[in-house]
């Protein structure tokens, strides 16, 4: 069921299996970074993973801001995890970069589509990896880039990830595995449901400080100027699983629990 986790090779048929038609390819010259994308949308295509989002841009944006000035912080040689891929843009960029990259998402068609835009991007030596990952049980394939006994990233990419209340709480556990004291998250998404939203930022809180980036900052990419996108920094607190829940917060969880505790029997 896991994606061969050595190469990103294009595989004969990709493109047909892939129950959507393609869209042109779209160039994303970002911050002097070319960058190419296939993707695709079509009612019937069984994830939303086959669309480039604006966020995405966004964080693709502040990435090579960050660290692809040449001066500072830097990302070359980091080990770098990027949550529910899709097109795989701030992933890609992050790449380009210089960064270890594991690209992930829980559809077999998206990683179809991973494969080709990997490939297009970065050729056929690359350095990422591709595998499935399911939140609610978050194990990634041991290979080079990823042992069980360094299980965290120096960065891990979240966008667009949690739009449904469903996805809260496994995202916020798998952040909490493959972060340590060091690792840094960038996360970000657009406004959509409210207390969707807030209750994922609850639960963030209490493992994690968020930092906004703030819109009139002279750094801002362009398309977080919008005041429907929201991106973070995280990094883990000293003192985990401080503060208190909200009353709806508390149900989820008891009701996740007692999801898990029911598969286990």
């Amino acid at each position: 069921h896991e994606v061969p986790f050595k190469s990103a090779s294009v595989r004969k048929g990709d493109k047909d299996r892939i129950s959507a038609e393609f869209l042109p390819l779209r160039p994303f010259p970002l911050d002097n970074i070319d960058l190419s994308l296939w993707s695709y949308e079509h009612p019937q295509a069984r994830s939303t993973g086959g669309g480039v989002w604006d966020v995405a841009v966004a964080i693709s944006e502040l990435l090579a801001s960050r660290f692809g000035s040449g001066v500072g912080e830097s990302l070359s040689g980091k080990r770098v995890l990027e949550l529910g891929s899709g097109t795989a843009l701030p992933g890609l960029m992050a790449a380009k970069l210089g960064a270890q990259v594991i690209l992930t998402d829980n559809s077999d068609e998206v990683l179809q589509l991973l494969r080709l835009n990997v490939v297009m991007n970065l050729g056929k030596q690359h350095n990422c990896h591709l595998c499935l990952l399911d939140w609610n049980s978050p194990v990634l394939p041991v290979n080079s880039t990823f042992r069980e006994d360094d299980s965290t990233f120096d960065l891990i990419i979240a966008s667009e990830c949690a739009y449904q209340e469903g996805s809260v709480i496994p995202l916020h556990r798998t952040l909490k595995k493959f972060c340590s004291p060091s690792s840094t998250v960038v996360l970000g998404f657009r406004q959509r449901d409210v207390r969707t939203e807030s209750i994922l930022k609850e639960f963030l809180k209490q493992d994690f400080d968020l930092v906004a980036v703030g819109r009139n900052d002279s750094a801002v990419p362009p398309h977080l100027s919008q005041d429907s996108v929201e991106i973070y920094w995280l990094s883990l607190k000293s003192q985990r699983g401080t503060g208190t829940l909200s009353q709806y917060a508390q149900y989820m969880l008891r009701q996740f629990q007692q999801k898990q505790d029911s598969e286990k029997e």
